[in-house]
């Protein structure tokens, strides 16, 4: 289903789509099971439609309205709520009745979390999430859901537990351990509570599960763009050294290589070079950094350029000799 509404701690709730439905199973019982099976299996996949249907609409709806702003069309987005809620009622009734007929339906429950959650509903959407776990509690995608309307509201220990269990019964779907690490870099002290670790500890843990992200989704850009930024706060051991900070900005920027090699967009490319310029005047490599600036040209980076522009000495000297890498080819 296409969520709309983005509720969610930074991206944090990724809402895994329904898995394809499981074939009608003939039991003892005999035909007459397996024929009323079929026709639920019809009622919930055409519910799932209308689901998707009205999530369309909704955001064609809302893209009409942000194209309008400023235009004449302007005046009638007060009503935008009002003409959401009309998008979506129909699709909240039809799911009540559905689970009214059929209240132990696993995936319908957790089809209706899903909608609730997208709609900022999370109190009601984990009522349902809670029932689809207790119905089905060997389906992964009931704890990530789960993972993420518990971080949501707060319940940080929980959240864990939930992305916890996802990854442990699917651990070949890489959504799982990213959503996981996420919350440990947004909750380092829970997390740290959680798994009886420092600070040190749990952020390594977090890089355990982005680097198995990017092992299962090789493609991913975000996968290799959020384990690269884990270098930001990876601590140097004590005592500091010149060679150790040398050893963690190399390794970080060979980890925003590893992004630029997968991004498809020019903002993308961009803001790795941002990333990796940031880096470069860490290392006193200012010409390297330089050369990274010159490639940031979209206007929405613009003013983190100037600040790491002002950075520069206009007499700057490059100390550690390497080659700057070119964009991904369109």
């Amino acid at each position: 289903m296409i969520t709309l509404v983005a509720a969610g701690l930074g991206g944090l709730l990724l809402m895994e789509p329904l898995a394809p439905a499981a074939a009608t199973v003939s039991t003892p019982a005999g035909p007459t099971v397996g024929v009323t099976n079929d026709v639920v299996e019809r009622e919930f996949q055409a519910l799932l439609a209308r689901d998707d249907a009205a999530q369309t609409a909704a955001a064609d709806l809302i893209a009409s309205e942000e194209a309008g702003k400023g235009s004449l069309a302007a005046p009638f987005r007060v009503t935008l709520r009002a003409r959401l809620d009309q998008k979506f009622q129909p699709v909240r009734d039809a799911y009540i009745d559905f689970l009214l007929q059929h209240p132990d339906h696993a995936r319908a429950h957790l089809a209706y979390g899903s909608f609730l959650a997208d709609l900022g509903d999370d109190s009601e959407a984990l009522l349902h999430d809670e029932k689809a776990r207790d119905l089905d509690p060997g389906n992964p995608a009931v704890w990530n859901n789960l993972g993420g309307l518990y971080a949501r509201l707060g319940r940080i220990p929980q959240a864990l537990s939930s992305y916890e269990e996802a990854v442990r019964l699917n651990a070949s779907e890489a959504a799982y351990p990213h959503s996981l690490g996420t919350l440990i870099c947004l909750f380092p002290r829970e997390a740290s509570a959680h798994y009886h670790c420092d600070d040190t500890q749990v952020l390594s843990n977090a890089v355990i599960q982005y680097q198995t992200a990017v092992r299962l989704a090789p493609e991913n850009f975000e996968y290799a763009q959020d384990l690269a930024e884990t270098f930001y706060g990876q601590r140097l051991p004590k005592p500091e050294s010149e060679e150790a900070r040398q050893a963690l900005g190399k390794q970080a920027l060979e980890a925003w290589n590893q992004a630029l090699k997968r991004a498809t967009l020019n903002i993308q490319q961009e803001g790795v070079y941002l990333h990796m310029a940031r880096w470069h005047l860490r290392l006193k490599s200012e010409k390297l950094a330089i050369d990274c600036l010159q490639r940031v040209t979209n206007s929405a980076l613009l003013d983190l350029k100037r600040e790491l522009q002002a950075q520069i000495k206009p007499s700057g000297t490059e100390n550690t000799p390497a080659s700057l890498p070119s964009p991904p080819a369109q």
